[in-house]
């Protein structure tokens, strides 16, 4: 799976993404979601959500990463009940966050969590396994 199919608008409204951008996923492999984020448009205010999931693409992977939702279906929407959201202002523009509390609490968790911080790999972990025990915010690809 890649990003070459997105839509042009799609990648000028999320520029994290380049075209070129390939994720290792299999077409029909279903994945847990950790995490999704939202785009909110600076004109008129409108939801595009959920725009961004973070899954898995190999089980020993040290953390999920960022897939974008055209890329994929989700087959529950329920989210954890454990999540919380956070809106916030970045160069990429307005966001709502959704995930466990300390991804969300801390804007650069994330960051912290692919730069290999200890602390961010053990809050990860467990919260890794009570997200995919928890039910729903699972997604399956789609091409």
């Amino acid at each position: 799976t890649d990003a070459s199919r997105l839509s042009q608008d799609y990648l000028d409204r999320h520029r994290e993404f380049k075209r070129q951008d390939r994720f290792g996923l299999s077409e029909g492999a279903q994945h847990v979601v950790y995490a999704v984020t939202c785009v909110i448009d600076a004109g008129t205010g409108a939801a595009d959500f959920p725009s961004i999931a973070f899954i898995m693409n190999h089980e020993d992977a040290a953390h999920p990463i960022p897939v974008p939702m055209p890329c994929l279906e989700i087959v529950d929407p329920l989210e954890p009940d454990f999540w919380v959201r956070r809106l916030s202002v970045t160069w990429l523009g307005r966001r709502e966050h959704r995930s466990f509390p300390e991804w969300v609490a801390e804007p650069l968790f994330y960051d912290r969590l692919t730069d290999g911080v200890h602390e961010a790999r053990e809050v990860w972990e467990n919260r890794r396994l009570q997200t995919e025990h928890a039910a729903g915010q699972a997604a399956v690809v789609s091409w």
